[in-house]
């Protein structure tokens, strides 16, 4: 691996972030094969970490493994892309209501904190550290909102409707869907949940339905 990867962080995890940024920088696309033993002298790494980290993303859906075919990306069809924003948003509009009476100054302080976050990531324009701080920020409302069960099941489907939605997270693209999800939490911040409801359903059909034009 290279020095700027981050040391203190498993192997794996580090191999599957870089695979992550090659995704979402459009260097690797869908339906594209992925070579382990290629992978792994690129990286100058033993196969055991490309395996796992493989595995990792297997089993978030964003990489398949396919008969005589092997691990590629997965490859997700403009319906299928439909259904998933359609059960994301649904999943964050009742997070967003469910919280509202859960809300009180120690989750403010927490939403706070995950906003400013959120902001440093994208000031810095890290797109990995972006979009984990996206899922991380969205996750408080089911968090708040005790919601145990669906905490897992919405960072799957963020994750993949990231993946598919965006041939190329660009400078430009992250500009505009953080320009979008701050008018979400302006009216967190200003506790109009009935707004906010409203804007994270915008934010999201705007940013990930396909072909949308940002």
């Amino acid at each position: 691996m290279t020095k700027e990867h981050v040391i203190d962080k498993p192997l794996p995890i580090q191999v599957a972030e870089l695979l992550l940024y090659r995704i979402f920088s459009g260097e690797l696309v869908q339906g594209q094969r992925l070579i382990e033993s290629e992978i792994a002298k690129e990286l100058q790494v033993s196969h055991a970490p490309v395996r796992e980290a493989f595995y990792i993303l297997q089993k978030d859906n964003i990489l398949e493994r396919l008969p005589r075919r092997g691990v590629t990306v997965r490859t997700i069809s403009d319906d299928e892309l439909n259904d998933y924003i359609e059960i994301l948003v649904i999943l964050l509009r009742k997070a967003v209501k469910d919280c509202e009476n859960q809300w009180n100054a120690d989750v403010h302080d927490e939403f706070e904190k995950r906003v400013n976050i959120l902001r440093e990531h994208h000031k810095e324009m890290n797109i990995i550290d972006y979009i984990a701080s996206t899922e991380d920020f969205l996750k408080l409302f089911f968090e708040v909102s005790k919601n145990t069960a669906a905490v897992r099941f919405y960072s799957q489907i963020a994750m993949i409707t990231k993946v598919a939605a965006q041939t190329k997270w660009t400078p430009e693209i992250i500009n505009n869907y953080h320009k979008l999800l701050s008018k979400f939490i302006k009216a967190i911040e200003e506790l109009n949940f009935s707004l906010a409801i409203e804007e994270i359903t915008e934010t999201t059909f705007s940013s990930f339905l396909p072909n949308n034009e940002n």
